[in-house]
């Protein structure tokens, strides 16, 4: 591999590094078993996550609509202890959503996130990204707004099983976001935050928490539930 893209990835694994020694111990992250800083020897042990990320275990099983609303409140969950920690993580979507042996959520990859306000490496890309028309920092910007438009995203594959306008081109994808043309929500298990996430009418993660927390109580008709998968 030529040296300027061993640079590159030294310096996002680096930023990985850095994130993970910021972020206190939290349920929805996935846990460091080792890293190095060290030169070219850089590196980060994760523990392993048995059931893989979340777009392929919806692609391949059946699931049931209290595990969809577990896994909506859990990425909500990790995302609002990100911010209160000043970390945007700047490409949330399925695939960087794992899951462990008990089927709880984790959040990961954060080799292009921002860290206390320095610019991300990488951003959102298709369905998890908001219009760069929309983006206050500019298309290459991120920041909680931009961060809650991926959550949207990432809660719309939960509740449906597909991406918004999966199967689109990023560009097709991203001039329908930016002419407010949304997939269909009638019907769709928390259509409501969804749509708020899009339109930023949601000022936090936490305000999203607790939408999708009050949602789940009634479509379960159980109270209790959002104490029980957010630990």
């Amino acid at each position: 591999m030529p040296e300027h893209w061993c640079r590159i990835q030294r310096k996002q694994l680096h930023r990985e590094i850095d994130i993970y020694s910021h972020l206190p111990l939290h349920p929805r992250l996935v846990g460091v078993l080792d890293c190095n800083k060290n030169g070219n020897d850089t590196s980060l042990t994760l523990e392993y996550m048995t059931n893989g990320n979340l777009a392929l275990y919806l692609r391949n099983n059946s699931v049931t609509t209290e595990l969809r609303a577990q896994w909506a409140l859990q990425v909500a969950q990790g995302v609002a202890m990100l911010h209160a920690h000043n970390v945007i993580h700047a490409d949330l979507k399925t695939t960087n959503l794992l899951l462990d042996t008990n089927l709880g959520l984790r959040i990961a990859d954060f080799n292009g996130s921002s860290l206390l306000g320095n610019e991300p490496y990488l951003l959102e890309s298709g369905s998890f990204y908001m219009p760069a028309e929309w983006r206050k920092h500019g298309e290459l910007g991120c920041d909680i707004m931009t961060d809650l438009f991926a959550l949207g995203s990432c809660i719309f594959h939960i509740a449906t099983g597909k991406k918004p306008y999966e199967g689109l081109t990023d560009n097709d994808i991203e001039e329908k976001f930016a002419k407010r043309e949304f997939p269909g929500l009638e019907g769709v298990m928390f259509g409501d935050v969804i749509r708020k996430c899009w339109l930023s009418e949601l000022e936090s993660a936490e305000t999203v928490l607790e939408a999708l927390s009050t949602e789940a109580r009634d479509v379960l008709s159980n109270p209790d539930f959002p104490l029980k998968v957010l630990g």
